[in-house]
């Protein structure tokens, strides 16, 4: 398990080395995978679809925690969401970009850490809310 761990993180901080580079992931795709069916549902499915946060309903004082992916935080304004965001991703390369966005924008935030999904280091309850995004698939979980 620790070596496929390895190797999603490596994966995870080169996709932030292209994005910085200007190399979308996308483009380095099959034209063919990115024309099917089956893609195009996945791509539907991200944290800016406006059914995410009815569904999630955030509210003030509510503890949100997003897993993985903590650019959603960026990219779809979750920083705008009434509950106090945490995040959490194996990529400290991510995190760290992310810290820096908030720092940089005075954005009040109550955490970015470095974390395996499975081993979060938050006790059980701690949050209300919950969203994961896994390779663009959007799951959302009231805890």
């Amino acid at each position: 398990m620790l070596q496929q761990i390895k190797i999603i993180k490596k994966a995870y901080n080169q996709t932030f080395d292209n994005y910085i580079k200007g190399i979308s992931d996308l483009d380095l795709l099959p034209k063919s995978f990115l024309n099917s069916k089956e893609f195009k549902k996945i791509k539907k499915c991200n944290s800016s679809d406006p059914d995410i946060k009815k569904y999630l309903n955030p509210k003030r004082n509510m503890k949100f925690l997003d897993v993985g992916s903590n650019v959603n935080f960026i990219t779809y304004k979750l920083y705008n969401w009434p509950s106090i965001y945490y995040g959490i991703d194996i990529s400290e390369k991510l995190i760290n970009a992310v810290k820096k966005f908030a720092k940089i924008n005075k954005i009040k935030i109550g955490g970015l850490y470095v974390y395996q999904a499975d081993k979060t280091g938050f006790k059980n309850g701690f949050f209300n809310i919950l969203a994961c995004t896994v390779q663009g698939v959007a799951m959302m979980f009231y805890t």
